[in-house]
């Protein structure tokens, strides 16, 4: 197993050990018939996803992170680095690239990506322009973005967070997307912190303690600080909340107008290693480790299904069409479910 597999299999956090509710049984003596309780809610089906006409196929050697640009899907860890696959999954630009070990973004017209190219350090943010898959480079501040995080775009800049080089605070450094030139640096405080993304203005940033923090992108301001689960991580602007999943397999949303958890949705109740979710207006999608993926209505904070087989870890994206593309990394597999 190389070293990407195995940042991959033990998420930051490592394993959550996982809580089991046992049920009670009535002794069946005599006496008054027990009143009687409410229905519990309906479990969501799980679905295999060739009932959904899933295709699929072999990306290596360690097919990770997704991101859609419109009409492609790009993804980190196919040789030679960053590849993009069009909706009859051919690809269409392969991008060399060194080891890339946080999710990729896409603003300002491009596709972001960090990378280590040493393998020890991403102190590379890789530009990469949709039309022709031409790669552009700019320095970021060592030690770099770490592994599990993230790129995020706000108006005007490109973000990372960036970990302190010795004990201190951790930086949100941002850079201009066209000349690649720092613009932005702020002290982003000692706890560490998990990703990062933008939208509503913001910059919002995870912390595993279980803190959502949103910055003001134009003076560094801490705005507000959300308490969510421990173990929160990847996070996903919708287009009227801010959706953060947790390790534990729950997904919170956050309500921007009101920096509130609006729902706390149970969404994998086996826990989530890893894993990774994306939010559009109609659904909003996990990558869930026990299961190959799982769907939650943005409108009823639902889960609608959960699909199998259970392939390990990876990642998911959803394109212009509204396919639904999902890595199963320890399989060596990238899927595409075709619009429903």
């Amino acid at each position: 197993m190389n070293a990407v597999s195995v940042r991959r299999s033990c998420s930051v956090l490592g394993a959550i050990a996982l809580l089991l509710t046992a049920a009670g049984c009535a002794d069946g003596a005599s006496g008054p018939s027990p009143s009687p309780t409410a229905s519990e809610p309906e479990e969501p089906p799980d679905v295999d996803i060739g009932e959904l006409g899933a295709e699929s196929i072999e990306v290596e050697p360690f097919g990770d992170f997704l991101m859609s640009s419109g009409d492609l899907v790009w993804v980190s860890g196919v040789a030679p680095g960053i590849v993009a696959y069009d909706d009859t999954m051919s690809p269409v630009f392969q991008v060399e690239t060194g080891t890339v070990w946080s999710a990729l973004e896409f603003g300002h017209g491009y596709i972001w990506a960090a990378e280590a190219a040493d393998d020890l350090q991403a102190t590379a943010l890789v530009r990469i322009a949709p039309a022709d898959g031409t790669a552009v480079r700019f320095a970021v501040p060592s030690p770099g973005v770490p592994q599990e995080s993230s790129i995020a775009v706000t108006e005007d800049a490109v973000w990372a967070g960036i970990p302190p080089a010795a004990d201190g605070a951790w930086s949100l450094v941002g850079l201009d997307p066209e000349s690649g030139a720092v613009v932005h640096t702020f002290d982003a405080g000692s706890d560490a912190i998990a990703a990062v993304r933008g939208g509503f203005g913001s910059l919002w940033v995870t912390r595993p303690t279980g803190v959502l923090a949103r910055f003001d992108p134009g003076t560094g301001e801490l705005v507000a600080e959300i308490e969510l689960p421990p173990s929160s991580t990847f996070l996903s602007v919708g287009p009227d909340a801010v959706w953060v999943m947790d390790q534990r397999g729950r997904v919170s949303k956050v309500d921007p107008e009101t920096n509130e958890v609006s729902a706390t949705i149970d969404a994998n109740p086996l826990g989530i290693i890893g894993g990774d979710i994306v939010a559009t207006a109609d659904a909003v999608w996990l990558q869930a480790t026990s299961r190959l993926a799982v769907e939650i209505d943005p409108a009823t904070n639902a889960v609608v299904q959960r699909l199998l087989p259970a392939e390990g870890s990876g990642s998911v994206a959803v394109t212009a069409d509204g396919a639904v593309w999902i890595t199963a990394h320890d399989v060596l597999k990238l899927y595409r479910i075709p619009p429903g």
